[in-house]
Order: structure tokens, then sequence, then C-alpha cells
């Protein structure tokens, strides 16, 4: 009986874990379920945007955040300054403010995000979405999704999604790029820029990052 239950046990066990296994099919389902959600909502902003686009952007922001990977972005844009590394160089007293510039950071940088992703949509309002491929990378905890975009002119773009599997929270996107053009990377070059206006000072950065953010999109 006691060598039944074991092996009753056992078979649970990897029954359940071959069920949790990262799929790339569960992150292609992800990236399209997320698009026709944001679509739905393009769609509907066409009625209000121009005299109300917080509530839009509201919106989006509220149907991503369950699946975007902040803490992980915001790590990639501000490079080696949020890496244990760097903030364990620093002198003692350094070390506790240091580490909370990541969570501020990702506080700060995440209505960057939903602005920016929230804008692509927008301007691809009418378009039709497809999934071109999609592929587990490495050892399967990361994937690659590219969705092709026909917008109503039958112009073609591309959006290649890199997501992270993390666990009992599933799929989470990493990083966009947009027809070529990498979001982190576009960020990450922001910031070291705004790391030299404020000569190194990224309490500074994070401060003014929206104020950074708007004047860019401003210009």
């Amino acid at each position: 009986m006691k060598l039944s239950f074991l092996a009753l046990t056992t078979s649970i066990l990897f029954s359940t874990a071959a069920l949790a296994a990262p799929t790339a099919k569960d992150a292609e389902q992800l990236i399209s379920t997320t698009s026709d959600e944001i679509n739905a909502i393009v769609e509907g902003a066409s009625t209000y945007f121009d005299t109300d686009p917080d509530r839009y952007y509201q919106q989006i922001g509220a149907t991503l955040d369950p699946h975007v990977d902040y803490d992980t972005f915001a790590r990639g844009v501000m490079g080696h300054i949020a890496s244990k590394r760097y903030v364990e160089s620093l002198p003692e007293g350094e070390r506790a403010a240091a580490r909370a510039n990541l969570p501020k950071f990702r506080d700060v940088l995440h209505d960057t995000l939903v602005k920016g992703y929230g804008k692509v949509f927008y301007n691809y309002a009418g378009s039709q979405y497809a999934i071109k491929s999609t592929e587990l990378i490495g050892s399967g905890d990361r994937a690659s999704v590219t969705q092709t975009v026909i917008d109503p002119q039958k112009k073609q773009y591309e959006l290649q999604y890199t997501l992270n599997h993390q666990g009992e929270t599933g799929w989470k996107i990493q990083n966009v790029i947009v027809d070529g053009i990498n979001m982190g990377q576009s960020y990450r070059a922001q910031f070291e820029e705004a790391l030299d206006l404020y000569k190194g000072n990224v309490s500074d950065v994070i401060k003014n990052w929206p104020q950074i953010m708007d004047g860019r999109e401003d210009g």
C-alpha cells in the first residue's frame, strides 16, 4: 500500500511538472489574446482619444500589467547600474539607496512603456494581426514571438516579442521590437543620455524621467 501511494504521488508530481512546462504555444496564445484585447480598446478609443487620452492609456495599462515583466525591462534599461555587482561595489552607506533605484525606476518606466506601446497600437488602428513565428529560446524558459501587422493601406510591419517564463505566473513580455526598433535598446540609450545630462545622478534621472520622455515625444 505504501509503495502504491508513493508511486501515485510521484506520478502526480511528474504530471503536474509536465503540465507546467513552458510551451511555445502558450507564449503565442498570450500575444494573440493580449493583442485582441488591445485592439478592442483601440477601436473604442476612436470616439474619445483626442479629448481624453489618459482614459485610453489607463485601459492599455490594465491590459498589459498582468503580462509584462517590468522588472526585467527596467533592469535592462538601467544596465550595469541595476546589477548586483555594481551595487555591492558601492560604499556600504550607499547600497540601500542604490537597491531602491530599480523599483523606483520600474514604476516611472511603467508609464513610458504603456504610453509607447499604446501609441504603437493606436497608430496601427484598423490593422490585421497574425502570428508569423514562435520559438523557444535557450533552455526553453524564454520565447520569441513574431507578429505580422498589415495596416488598412496594406503596408506590412512586424512586432517581435521576447518573453520569459516565470513558473506559476507563466509567460511575461520582457521586450518588444517594433518594425526593427528595439524598445529596450532605445530606452537604454535614452537612459544613458540622461545619466550624462544629470552627471551620473541616478535619482535625478528617475525623478525627471517623465519630463525627459515627454520632451522627446513632443520633439
